[in-house]
């Protein structure tokens, strides 16, 4: 829901126009994470603190989306995400320095932490912030939309598990909700 703070902030903060079809793109592609999710999901709760939890980080992400776009008026793509994974770094690691020790011990946590953290904040990052730059925030945060829905088939696929109707209609949703923001 984040793709829906973000875009409300840029028109009112940055004046972007939202037109119909990134509008109704955004909708289908919340519809269809939302399938995909729905699917996936296990018999877990809807508790309260985990669902205000949630509508924080939604508001987080969607404001600093637009905080962002402003910053890159200041500054380039790949500094910034730069300055951004060294701030992230040294908060979070200052907040659970216990359990980063143990963690640090291993050397499978160690590559998988290089190789995630090359391919989020190297890349996935850096080009996020291009992209805010070039296109402007209701745009870019829209194929975002993808990564619940990529993330949900991939462990599908690496833990061999069966993908239902609810995935595959999410998966077109959301992929159609975001060719339908480019089209209009």
């Amino acid at each position: 829901t984040y793709i829906f703070v973000a875009q409300a902030f840029a028109m009112v903060l940055l004046g972007e126009r939202i037109g119909l079809g990134v509008a109704l793109g955004s909708i289908l592609a919340i519809a269809g994470v939302w399938l995909v999710a729905s699917e996936a999901q296990q018999g877990g709760s809807n508790e309260f603190r985990g669902v205000l939890t949630a509508i924080v980080s939604s508001f987080a992400w969607g404001v600093s989306s637009v905080i962002n776009r402003l910053t890159l008026v200041y500054t380039d793509p790949l500094s910034l995400s730069a300055m951004r994974a060294a701030i992230q770094g040294a908060v979070l690691s200052t907040l659970d320095v216990k359990n980063l020790r143990d963690m640090v011990s291993s050397k499978r946590v160690i590559v998988t932490a290089c190789v995630t953290g090359i391919l989020t904040y190297g890349v996935g990052a850096t080009l996020f912030l291009y992209a805010l730059n070039v296109l402007g925030v209701g745009m870019t945060v829209l194929p975002t939309a993808l990564t619940p829905v990529l993330s949900a088939v991939f462990s599908r696929i690496i833990a061999r598990e069966a993908f239902g109707l609810k995935t595959v209609v999410g998966v077109l949703c959301t992929a159609s909700g975001i060719v339908l923001a480019l089209q209009l």
